[in-house]
């Protein structure tokens, strides 16, 4: 209906007025619609950003994921295939292997891809890290090689995954080294990411000290006369357990890889040549990653850590010197764990206090002197990793020039250092 047909006057009848409503009032559905179209248009918008970042994430898993991938392998890394894990590690291991197990990497072992290498049998534990019993195809031995497989579990977060991928990979510049437990390879391409150790007969120092010494001295089975010989035997392995040790770490430290919180079960030990290894390290721009994960632990240990990490949340250099000298106190305690019977709080209390850990009856008066000046409250007061490989090197030199002429007098045998055969007897402290 036209607007000019209405009649001149607004009150001439009922119809002209409600014309004239109907076209100056606004129809009372027109603002429903526009509030419709509005919420349609979110609708759209938000069902497309949910597309996007859809696409985004694939896209994220599958670069991630990668291609398949062909294990990396070290050739120049061929020896005693060795590992186990212990104290304040995230797994407990137990006896798989037969006991009389020893097992050499062949120089040929080098072109293994991922899907050869066989799991076996998975460690029990519950942290971060898994680690597995696996084997790998390897000419002449019957049934393969043995090795460790260590991977991050499903437990892990994303940035978890990034960085154990990321330190497997600098792990590939660490030459071999006899006081190292030797990487076999990785496989890094696809997930699971995994790092291959050798693997060690004898398990840790701490288990071995317990099985063949602390037990030892315990028997009353052992007359005087044997018990000096067998005390003076000790000792020197003691000492050359902890110059391997130090050795070690200072390897570590030359080639800026971290070892926080070190304990005597993260030192393997092997039958066949009597050296000492250390393992599960990380190079250091992970280090105050894992120091704050170990402190995180429902039971930390704090009888490893320095007081600036235990206080402060701090680590350094010297923070590794510290921990290092509480594993030699280990050593010659003959795997005594330290501050044993005290609570989390009495010992921040001991440390505190500068009450440190007393001389076992074991260490000689020149070694518990390195303790102590490395457990000074004063990081840079502590001695160096090259200044504590000197001492322990003297000490040695002097102890086995004394051993020798000792045995000449005595017209003893020289063969003074012979290690048992293995038991396989794995476990850890926590």
């Amino acid at each position: 209906m036209k607007v000019d047909t209405m009649c001149n006057d607004e009150s001439c009848c009922l119809y002209c007025i409600e014309v004239k409503e109907n076209i100056e009032q606004p129809s009372d559905e027109q603002p429903t619609t526009r509030q419709l179209s509005i919420w349609s248009s979110l609708v759209i918008a938000i069902s497309s950003a949910c597309f996007l970042l859809a696409i985004t994430l694939s896209c994220t898993v599958i670069c991630v994921r990668g291609l398949p991938t062909i294990l990396t392998i070290k050739s120049s890394d061929s020896a005693d295939i060795v590992s186990d894990v212990g104290i304040g590690s995230d797994i407990q291991m137990s006896s798989m292997l037969d006991e009389t197990t020893t097992e050499v990497i062949p120089d040929d072992l080098t072109n293994i891809r991922r899907d050869d290498v066989s799991l076996q049998t998975k460690l029990a534990g519950n942290g971060l890290m898994e680690y597995w019993l696996a084997t790998c195809p390897s000419p002449g031995v019957v049934g393969g090689t043995t090795i460790i497989a260590k991977c991050v579990s499903d437990t892990a977060e994303v940035k978890d995954l990034l960085n154990f991928r990321k330190a497997a990979n600098q792990l590939l510049v660490l030459r071999k080294h006899d006081n190292i437990v030797s990487i076999i390879g990785i496989a890094v391409d696809d997930i699971p990411f995994y790092v291959y150790l050798e693997y060690m007969e004898n398990g840790t120092l701490r288990n071995f000290m317990l099985r063949n010494y602390r037990q030892k001295r315990d028997s009353e089975s052992i007359s005087d006369s044997q018990q000096r010989v067998s005390s003076e035997e000790q000792k020197l392995n003691l000492v050359r357990f902890s110059v391997d040790v130090v050795e070690g770490m200072s390897y570590l430290f030359r080639n800026k890889f971290r070892h926080p919180a070190l304990t005597t079960s993260k030192v393997l030990i092997s039958v066949s040549t009597g050296k000492c290894k250390l393992y599960d390290f990380v190079p250091e721009d992970h280090a105050k990653d894992r120091l704050l994960r170990i402190i995180a632990k429902k039971n930390a240990p704090l009888a490893w850590l320095p007081p600036e990490s235990i206080f402060f949340r701090q680590y350094c250099e010297k923070s590794d010197v510290w921990s290092l000298s509480v594993a030699l106190w280990e050593i010659f305690s003959l795997g005594e764990t330290p501050y044993s019977g005290l609570s989390g709080d009495e010992i921040e209390s001991h440390i505190r206090d500068g009450s440190y850990l007393s001389q076992p009856m074991s260490c000689p008066g020149t070694i518990f002197g390195v303790m102590l000046s490395s457990w000074d409250i004063t990081t840079s007061s502590r001695p160096s990793f090259e200044q504590l490989q000197q001492r322990m090197r003297l000490v040695l030199a002097s102890m086995e020039e004394d051993t020798v002429n000792n045995r000449m007098d005595d017209n003893g045998d020289n063969s003074y250092f012979n290690l048992e055969e293995p038991s396989c007897n794995f476990n850890s402290y926590i």
